[in-house]
């Protein structure tokens, strides 16, 4: 009976070319993963405080587009004013390049400020969505992990551990650099400002990866 293994690859590692059987390896790492795990308490909270975030932002969002619609509607009723005194200049080429500087230069904040406003937007569908998944994964990585599901083992792989882990037989994995959406779900004393970074970590893995 064949008995699969690990094999270490890392150049400067004393146990280079060793082996560590397999079922041992993910074993100690589901136990790391529960250890790791926010507390569901915890996580509801979170989600609350995070969906408030989210709805302060989509206010901003909605008052920056209705702000730049009124700069472009009056940027195109400048224009209407400039082609109109382009019109009665009768040839005088100074004055007509004139106006046709301040419309090209109109037309240039326009299609800024266009662009600005066209920006993908999160409905509150969406993004509430987005932080299920997120928080199912935080909520039950061992479940994600039991699943044997290649797509799910990657997704929380990167959602938990952004940077490679290191693992010794004697000691167990290293969980010393957990990402920022662990590291805020693990406190209890949660802020709207340290969440913001967690709005746009959770927006992120949801697009990334649907």
């Amino acid at each position: 009976m064949r008995v699969p293994y690990y094999l270490c690859k890392t150049a400067d590692c004393p146990r280079k070319n060793k082996m560590i059987k397999k079922d041992e390896l993910e074993q100690n790492f589901v136990q790391m993963l529960k250890q790791v795990s926010p507390s569901p308490q915890v996580l509801n909270l979170t989600k609350a405080i995070l969906m408030d975030v989210w709805q302060s932002r989509a206010e901003n969002e909605t008052k920056n587009i209705t702000d730049s619609e009124k700069k472009i509607q009056l940027l195109q009723d400048q224009n209407q004013v400039f082609f109109d005194r382009v019109a009665k200049a009768k040839g005088n080429e100074t004055i007509i390049t004139g106006y046709e500087k301040r419309i090209e230069s109109n037309n240039e904040q326009i299609s800024k400020l266009k662009k600005e406003s066209e920006k993908i937007k999160y409905s509150k569908d969406e993004f509430q969505t987005a932080t299920e998944i997120v928080f199912d994964y935080l909520k039950n990585p061992v479940n994600q992990w039991d699943s044997g599901i290649f797509s799910k083992r990657r997704l929380l792989l990167g959602m938990y551990f952004e940077k490679k882990m290191t693992y010794h037989p004697e000691t167990g994995f290293q969980t010393n650099d957990l990402p920022l959406i662990l590291e805020l779900t693990s406190n209890k004393n949660i802020s709207k400002n340290t969440l913001v970074p967690l709005f746009n970590e959770a927006t992120s893995y949801f697009t990334a990866n649907h």
